[in-house]
């Protein structure tokens, strides 16, 4: 696991991406205190969320799901962004606005949360996880981001694979089918099973992506531009 934790800090872009604006209002960072050399892969927690635009330009947090290695769900829980909402996505999301009508958990609560489930120095996963950190506002550093640790045969350096492309590949399984929402959920669970194949099969060999398959940058661009 700790070479995987590795990978991730050695990518080109970890520094650029993983560097956070903790300093500012509202973010909490949590500290790592001593590991414990006997932790295994029961010590991976892997997480997903769902944003929506708000009216100021920001993105806000409106489901977050944590699931451990056994793929158990420790965390399943819808937002409320606590400020007005220009746009839910809900065509990207799954959340529209009848969904968080009197849910009160906030952004406060889900760090508070995540502080208490990665007690001890669990290693956080996800998939192009500093996104995720970004708009929960917490800065983590025991990561592993399923985007950096697998090396691609047909993508340029400076682009990484989708999700769902790169489950493709190494699980033989798509997340989600054309057109369909996002379930954080299920994103959580393939991050999670992306992981487990590295540290079952390695997978040190670059990977072939499927030539139909975006890459991620060129991707979230359609997805600003409400292009399919």
């Amino acid at each position: 696991m700790q070479k995987l934790v590795q990978l991730t800090t050695e990518h080109l872009d970890y520094r650029k991406n993983y560097y956070f604006p903790s300093y500012q209002e509202g973010w909490k960072v949590m500290r790592i205190g001593k590991v414990s050399s006997s932790m295994n892969s029961g010590a991976m927690l892997a997480i997903d969320c769902e944003m929506v635009l708000c009216h100021d330009g920001t993105e806000a947090v409106v489901r977050v799901c944590v699931v451990d290695n056994k793929l158990e769900v420790k965390l399943d829980t819808l937002v409320n962004p606590l400020k007005a909402v220009a746009d839910y996505r809900t065509h990207i999301t799954g959340v529209s606005k009848k969904d968080l009508e009197g849910v009160t958990c906030s952004l406060v609560d889900i760090q508070k949360s995540l502080k208490k489930i990665l007690a001890k120095g669990k290693i956080l996963v996800g998939h192009s996880l500093y996104r995720d950190l970004y708009v929960l506002k917490f800065d983590y550093s025991r990561v592993i981001d399923t985007a950096y640790i697998f090396k691609y045969a047909n993508l340029p350096t400076t682009s990484t694979a989708s999700l769902n492309s790169l489950c493709k590949s190494v699980c033989g399984y798509s997340v989600r089918e054309d057109g369909e929402p996002h379930n954080c959920l299920k994103d959580a669970e393939a991050a999670m099973n992306l992981v487990t194949a590295k540290l079952k099969h390695g997978f040190n060999d670059p990977i072939e992506i499927a030539e139909n398959s975006v890459p991620e940058p060129n991707q979230m661009k359609l997805l600003a531009h409400r292009i399919p």
